[in-house]
C-alpha cells in the first residue's frame, strides 16, 4: 500500500513554491498600489473636473470639481448630481445618464449648464464613460469648464451678425444714392436730350440725330446698369414687396442672364416676416445662384421654398460637377472662398441653419432652415 504521507522533500518544495506565490502577489499589489497612487495624483491635480456617480449618487469628486462649485463634500454626498444641473437641462442629462448604464447608445461628448453655490451657470464639456468602482458599476465624468470660451464665441457671433447689419445697411445708402439721384440724374440727361432734337431745324436734326441716338442709347444703358448695381447692393424689392417678390425677381434676372432654367416652387405667406431675416435669406440666395453660374457647369437647377410653422425652409439643387466637401474642409480658410462663408455667417446671423451636400458630378444641394421672426 502507498504511503499517503509526503516526505520532507516534498513539503519543502511546496512551501518554497508558495512563499514565490506569496512574492509575486506582494509585487502585483505594490504595482497596484503604485499605479493607483499615481492615478489618484493625477485625477487629484487635473485641471478637469472629475466625479464618479452611482445610484445618481456623486460618490467621488476631485477639488477642481469642488472648486468650481464651492460645495463642500458634505453638502453633496446625500444629493442627487442632477441637483447641481440647472433645470431646463436635467431631464436630458438623466435620460442619457440612464441609458448609457443600460449600454444604449448616447453621445459621448455634450454640453450642461451647471449651477454653483454662488448662484453662477458654468457651460461645462462633458465627456462620461462607465467603469467598476468599488466593485460596482459607476459613470466617470470629465468635464471642462468652456464657459468663457462661449462666451467668446456668443460674442464673436454677435459681432459677425452687426458686421452683416452693418454691411447690408451701407450698402442700403450707396443703393439709395445711385437710385435715388443718379438714376434720376441719367434719367434728366436722356429727357434733354429727346428735347434738343426736337428744338433742332430740321436740317440741324438730320446731321446730329445719330449722334444723340447713340448718346441716349449709352445713357439708356447706363440707367439699367445702375439699376442692376442699385438691386444688386441692396434689394428694395425684398423690402417693399416681400421676401417671395424679390426672389422670384432674383429668379427671373437668373433665367434670362444665364440662360438656365430654374425650376421654382414656393409655398407660403411671406407678409409678415422681420426685414433683416428676408434680406439675408434673399442674400443667401443671390449668393446660391453666383456660385451656380460661376462653378457648377450645370443644365438645370431647382429652388424651393416653404414658409410655415413659423420657420422657413430652402433647397437650392445643382446637377453640375458638383465638389469634394472633404477636400474644401481640408483648405485654410482664406483658400475656402468667401460664398460659402458668407452664406454660412448669413444664416447664422438669423438663427438659422445651413448645410452643403455635394460630390464630384453628382451636383450640389444647399438647404437652409432658419426660424421666422415676424415683423
Amino acid at each position: 500500500m502507498q504511503d499517503s504521507k509526503k516526505t520532507k522533500g516534498q513539503l519543502l518544495e511546496e512551501l518554497n513554491l508558495l512563499r514565490q506565490r506569496i512574492d509575486q502577489l506582494e509585487v502585483a499589489e505594490d504595482a497596484l498600489r503604485e499605479a493607483e497612487e499615481q492615478y489618484r495624483t493625477l485625477v487629484e491635480r487635473a485641471d478637469d473636473a472629475i466625479i464618479i456617480i452611482q445610484d445618481e449618487k456623486t460618490v467621488y469628486r476631485n477639488p477642481t470639481y469642488e472648486n468650481l462649485l464651492g460645495y463642500s463634500v458634505s453638502e453633496t454626498m446625500d444629493r442627487s448630481f442632477l441637483d447641481f444641473v440647472i433645470p431646463e437641462d436635467r431631464e436630458e442629462v438623466r435620460q442619457h445618464y440612464y441609458k448609457r448604464l443600460q449600454g444604449e447608445e448616447v453621445p459621448d461628448e455634450y454640453e450642461v449648464k451647471l449651477m454653483t453655490r454662488s448662484g453662477e451657470l458654468l457651460t461645462m464639456e462633458v465627456k462620461p464613460c462607465l467603469i467598476e468602482y468599488k466593485g460596482a458599476s459607476a459613470t466617470m465624468v470629465v468635464m471642462r469648464n468652456v464657459t468663457e470660451r462661449r462666451r467668446m464665441e456668443d460674442a464673436l457671433e454677435r459681432m459677425r451678425s452687426r458686421l452683416l447689419n452693418l454691411l447690408e445697411s451701407e450698402r442700403s445708402k450707396i443703393s439709395k444714392v445711385l437710385h435715388d439721384t443718379i438714376g434720376q440724374n441719367v434719367s434728366i440727361l436722356d429727357f434733354n436730350l429727346t428735347t434738343i432734337v426736337e428744338m433742332l431745324e430740321e436740317s440741324s436734326r438730320e446731321r446730329i440725330s445719330g449722334l444723340i441716338d447713340n448718346m441716349r442709347g449709352v445713357i439708356r444703358e447706363t440707367g439699367d446698369r445702375l439699376r442692376d448695381i442699385s438691386s444688386g447692393l441692396h434689394p428694395r424689392l425684398v423690402q417693399e414687396l416681400g421676401l417671395v417678390a424679390g426672389i422670384n425677381n432674383l429668379i427671373g434676372r437668373f433665367q434670362n442672364t444665364t440662360g438656365l432654367k430654374v425650376k421654382s416652387s414656393i409655398q407660403g405667406n411671406d407678409l409678415e416676416i422681420e426685414e433683416s431675416v428676408a434680406v439675408n435669406l434673399y442674400r443667401i440666395v443671390q449668393e446660391a445662384f453666383t456660385n451656380i453660374f460661376k462653378h457648377s457647369k450645370c443644365s438645370s437647377v431647382s429652388f424651393e421654398m416653404t414658409l410655415e410653422d413659423g420657420r422657413a425652409g430652402m433647397i437650392i439643387k445643382d446637377d453640375g460637377r458638383g465638389f469634394s466637401l472633404e477636400d474644401v474642409n481640408k483648405r485654410e480658410i482664406d483658400q475656402r472662398g468667401m460664398g460659402l462663408f458668407i452664406m454660412e455667417e448669413r444664416a447664422k446671423a438669423i438663427g438659422g441653419i445651413l448645410q452643403i451636400y455635394s460630390e464630384p458630378s453628382r451636383g450640389t444641394e444647399l438647404q437652409v432652415e432658419v426660424p421666422l421672426i415676424t415683423a
